[in-house]
């Protein structure tokens, strides 16, 4: 009876002996897994490069303070118990060794992998042989450390439990660091962050002078800061534009220019040119830029060089609001230049020519009677932006009021990224853009409805095209609310910004405007536009030249600031000194271009080409 009794008491102890090893050591994979997955999530922020270590510990914090990690976790802990409990009494040796190890290794491999805690987050949605042999090279990796574990967890072992325990409790004490976002701090370097909401025409924003209140948020924000009235892109195409924005120079100079209309002729910045972000970041800031998936911001273009981090984010500014938020809670308040670009008001590739939020479609569309309803009703496929291009290239007349129509659909877009825009504003207000370093906000050029007889843009140099918001707020507010009428471009821009956080620039072309604002210009320089060989322009006093070829349009802005008149035969001489200006420019920039160099030109591919097609590209 004795015996039996004894017996009895063994049996339960090695139970209780083979759950108590099992929870250790799914514990400890768990953690493993954890902790693996976490770093993972680092590895794709691009926080292991030079300059961000500090960023990845933040990162590896963040993570791991997600639940369900810690509850995965706690679940391979509860079967590593089940299945050591279920092979004591059946297996022997190596047989139960196996058993017990391999139903570990693949949960803890779906753990790392992101399977059951966060698909294509963390880890890339691998195909076919790529995909047996990343899974099968992490899968073969935690089988091992799982069986060297079970053998240094073994009842009796010398490291019993505490590897488990260990490793458990640093993966959830560095879960539960402070995750919340910290501002920037006073008297360090200032944070910058430059804005730039892609096809934003300025006469559209009630800051502007606009009637409707389609920009209540970017109102509110140009209270409190400096409004340039007069502000001009160089050229209607997103690349050559942000080109400009991101180095100070002429198209020409910086090197995105057109070969054609073409989307795969479009070139890429020189590979040499220097940037504003390569500046700060020698400067010490770290440079980040979050930006739409559109061709022309894709790696390989020239925009990203410089920025430490460039996140090319798909859908609408809420979504890149959300990457920005993330990045900045990893900074913890270190000194940063953001540059941050959304493409909510382009023309859009789904069935109307401009996408809008729910809430706010029909504001100004609802008095709308006619049949219009985004696509071609001969060519139900030809829909959206396409539909313009085609509008566009068979100069097809239509009724005033489909063209005030499609207008209006533009306006109700732009309302709609006025309020993710808000949301992104409060992000930077707290992280402390707004009390100690600067936010400036613009777009790369404007939109056209029919004013000179097309839609959309990239083709003409007129008002409509290249006059663009620029609002500057300074650090704590510094003269909020002024407006400098003096005409500048976004060539301006980067100068501007440098000279607020005392960076040094290489030479440029442009030129800083906290100038306009000790004393107003009495004679602004000229302003020089053009992105393609055979259309440029110049503007200076009150007088804009546009050389298309042979062909010259002079515009008097004083008295036709919609540039609807050509004066050009009635002012010969401002025509031949707004020429020889062009001329001397170009000169200008072509020694600026000679001793550049290019890595060669991006080749889209078919599927890039039809996506840009989408939007209205050729």
């Amino acid at each position: 009876m004795e015996h039996r009794r004894q017996a009895v008491a063994a049996r339960r102890g090695a139970l209780s002996d083979a759950a108590w090893s099992g929870v250790r050591v799914g514990a400890a994979v768990g953690a493993a897994a954890t902790i693996g997955y976490a770093l993972l999530g680092a590895r794709r922020d691009g926080y292991f490069a030079d300059g961000l270590l500090d960023l990845a510990w933040h990162a590896l914090a963040r993570r791991l303070a997600t639940p369900r990690l810690h509850a995965a976790s706690a679940a391979l802990a509860l079967l590593g118990a089940l299945v050591h409990l279920a092979s004591a009494p059946l297996l022997r040796g190596w047989q139960r060794a196996v058993l017990r190890v391999a139903p570990l290794a693949a949960g803890g491999l779906l753990a790392l992998t992101g399977a059951l805690i966060a698909p294509d987050e963390v880890t890339p949605a691998l195909e076919g042989r790529s995909a047996l042999l990343v899974y099968g090279a992490l899968g073969a990796g935690l089988f091992v450390a799982t069986a060297i574990l079970h053998g240094l967890l073994a009842p009796g072992g010398a490291l019993r439990g505490a590897l488990a325990t260990v490793a458990w409790l640093v993966a959830t004490a560095i879960g539960l660091t402070d995750l919340e976002l910290q501002p920037a701090r006073a008297g360090a370097a200032r944070p910058i962050a430059l804005i730039s909401i892609d096809t934003l025409r300025a006469d559209r924003l009630g800051c502007y002078g606009y009637a409707r209140e389609t920009t209540p948020a970017l109102d509110a924000f140009a209270a409190g800061a400096v409004r340039f009235a007069d502000v001009s892109a160089p050229f209607p195409f997103t690349l050559t534009s942000h080109g400009t924005l991101l180095t100070g120079l002429d198209p020409a100079a910086h090197g995105a220019t057109l070969l054609g209309q073409r989307v795969d002729q479009r070139l890429p910045l020189f590979a040499d040119v220097p940037r504003v972000a390569e500046a700060f970041r020698a400067a010490g800031w770290v440079t980040i830029g979050v930006v739409d998936t559109c061709l022309w911001m894709q790696p390989g273009y020239g925009l990203e060089r410089g920025f430490m981090l460039w996140r090319n984010v798909p859908g609408d500014a809420t979504r890149k609001h959300a990457e920005l938020a993330t990045i900045l809670r990893d900074l913890r308040g270190r000194p940063a230049f953001v540059f941050f670009h959304v493409f909510d008001a382009h023309s859009d590739n789904k069935r109307l020519p401009y996408d809008r939020a729910p809430e706010d479609a029909g504001l100004w569309t609802g008095g709308y009677s006619g049949s219009f309803d985004g696509c071609d009703p001969n060519d139900p496929a030809t829909c959206a932006s396409k539909l313009l291009r085609r509008f566009n290239d068979d100069a097809v007349a239509l009724p005033d009021e489909l063209v005030r129509h499609i207008s209006d659909l533009y306006d109700e877009g732009i309302r709609s990224v006025d309020r993710r825009i808000g949301a992104t504003l409060e992000l930077l207000r707290a992280a402390g853009f707004h009390d100690h370093g600067a936010v400036a906000i613009t777009s790369d050029h404007g939109e056209e409805f029919r004013e000179h007889g097309r839609f959309m843009h990239d083709t003409q140099l007129h008002v409509e095209s290249v006059h663009v918001p620029l609002l500057l707020r300074l650090p704590g507010g510094s003269s909020g609310g002024r407006v400098v009428p003096s005409p500048a471009g976004l060539i301006d821009v980067a100068p501007t910004l440098a000279e607020i956080a005392g960076v040094t620039l290489p030479p440029v072309q442009g030129r800083s405007l906290l100038v306009a604002l000790d004393a107003p210009d009495d004679e602004p320089p000229p302003l020089f536009f053009g992105g393609e060989p055979d259309e440029e322009a110049v503007r200076f006093g009150r007088y804009k030249l546009i050389r298309q070829g042979e062909a010259v349009q002079l515009f008097d802005l004083a008295e036709d600031p919609g540039e609807r008149t050509n004066v050009a035969a009635l002012q010969p001489a401002i025509v031949e000194a707004l020429s020889r200006r062009l001329d001397e420019r170009r000169a200008e920039n072509a020694d600026l271009a000679a001793p550049r160099r290019r890595d060669g030109a991006v080749t889209p591919s078919s599927a890039e080409i039809r996506a840009m097609g989408a939007i209205g590209y050729q």
